[in-house]
């Protein structure tokens, strides 16, 4: 079972990356043993919440969320990013293009899914080979879907297949077992207000509003994943709560309490304490660390304002849910 392979402190409350990174990034040409041929269906991609189109010799690609036609070199790659539309349709500009070197052959509104998108096309050599790169940039208020296609120049019939599949992109926020799935875990949160919303890795956020981080007032936020740590011999009770205190969004841990627990067959603790956010509100938090191994840890952490006296129960209740798949 793979492992998160980034720190506790990157599974956090912060925004993602700027989706102008996002234009940047070229996939490498190769064979990569994709799964078998598709032929001209939906397809969904798992963690984006979307699906496309796509035509036969698409195939999906074990580097990316995506596809990839392995005898061209070409790709499809999607992006979702917790932040909102307009902010990143903002950033997108041909004077920000341009310092990041990068040539703008066109952009335009398109409609997607019967909602305002945007169309972007790119030049790029790479190798002395000229490349031509498509993106649609589509979503809402709480985040942005960024589906991009990556075709030799020479190749117009490819070039046509990828605009098509961007076109073809189906956004539902509804499907939540589009990111469940992704995750080594199952974790039920029937009964409670908490929603999945974005996935990281091998983990996932939740949060009561849609939004990451959290806009509530009662600032609810859920956080589940597999980790990799440096050790976990020694006391482990002062392991799991060093592990708590290093999430970002538990910004102070004071007074707290911890017991034993044992779920799935692991070990662990449950840590319960009080502290405070970064703007000075309350802050009552519920966590279980499990471990795997010396190396190897589940980290379930719920955190809510201290007004909302009833989140404490459901982070528990959480977390006597989970299961290892």
């Amino acid at each position: 079972m793979s492992s998160l392979r980034f720190g506790i402190r990157r599974f956090s409350m912060a925004l993602l990356l700027p989706i102008l990174v996002l234009v940047m990034v070229w996939p490498t040409p190769g064979y990569s043993h994709p799964e078998s041929p598709q032929t001209a269906v939906r397809q969904p991609v798992g963690g984006t919440w979307c699906s496309l189109v796509v035509a036969e010799g698409w195939m999906p690609s074990k580097r990316w969320k995506g596809f990839e036609h392995d005898s061209s070199g070409s790709s499809l790659l999607l992006s979702l990013q917790a932040s909102d539309f307009s902010s990143n349709k903002k950033v997108l500009t041909e004077e920000n293009f341009k310092k990041q070197g990068v040539k703008l052959l066109e952009s335009r509104e398109v409609r997607v899914q019967g909602c305002e998108a945007m169309f972007y096309r790119f030049g790029h050599d790479r190798r002395g080979k000229a490349f031509i790169k498509q993106m649609v940039l589509l979503g809402d208020e709480y985040r942005t879907i960024s589906v991009s296609a990556f075709c030799p120049a020479s190749d117009s019939v490819l070039i046509e297949e990828a605009y098509a599949a961007l076109m073809s992109v189906k956004y539902d926020p509804s499907d939540y077992s589009n990111l469940t799935d992704e995750v080594p875990f199952y974790l039920s949160f029937d009964g409670t207000k908490i929603r999945p919303v974005v996935l990281q890795g091998n983990g996932l956020a939740y949060t009561t509003d849609g939004y990451f981080p959290s806009r509530s007032e009662d600032k609810a936020a859920f956080l589940a994943g597999r980790f990799t740590v440096k050790d976990t011999l020694g006391d482990r009770q002062s392991v799991a709560v060093r592990k708590v205190k290093d999430i970002n969004g538990v910004d102070s841990l004071g007074v707290f309490e911890t017991e034993p627990v044992v779920i799935d067959g692991l070990d662990g603790y449950a840590v319960k304490g009080k502290g405070t956010y970064a703007d000075g509100t309350p802050q009552q938090v519920y966590a279980v660390v499990l471990f795997v191994d010396r190396t190897q840890i589940y980290l379930l952490a719920g955190m809510a304002s201290a007004k909302a006296s009833a989140y404490p129960a459901d982070f528990r209740k959480m977390t006597t849910t989970f299961k290892r798949r």
